[in-house]
């Protein structure tokens, strides 16, 4: 079979999870729950390796295909997020949460994770109820 070799900087049981990411973004792999962050910029007013990892940490378990971003800022993060199903832009002391592009709420921001993971659990229940309406 082919062979894609991905390295990453950091832990290298990473990269089985970016290989896996990379194959689902060009329709190689079924999609799954996926998180995934902004690279960081000077904007941010957060610690957005730790609020992903919180992230990832809190959602841990789920597999119904739904994107989640995680953006540093609230200035660019609505746009750079639009294509996620759900997500939050994070500022100092508080963050927004969004369906696409559409914004929801603002939260502060130690409740950022707790109402993110609100969130999702409701959008992925719509979607589930959404099928079993097509099919049932």
């Amino acid at each position: 079979g082919d062979t894609i070799r991905i390295s990453i900087t950091g832990d290298n049981r990473d990269e089985v999870k970016v290989g896996h990411t990379l194959l689902q973004q060009l329709g190689l792999r079924q999609p799954t729950f996926d998180v995934y962050a902004c690279p960081s910029c000077g904007r941010a007013e957060v610690d957005l390796i730790g609020l992903t990892k919180a992230v990832e940490e809190a959602t841990k378990g789920l597999t119904y295909p739904c994107r989640v971003a995680v953006m540093g800022c609230i200035v660019n993060g609505p746009g750079e997020a639009a294509e996620a199903d759900v997500s939050i832009s994070a500022g100092r002391g508080f963050g927004f949460i969004y369906r696409g592009s559409e914004m929801i709420r603002k939260v502060d921001e130690a409740d950022l994770v707790t109402e993110l993971r609100k969130e999702i659990d409701a959008w992925i229940a719509e979607r589930q109820a959404a099928e079993a309406a097509v099919s049932g």
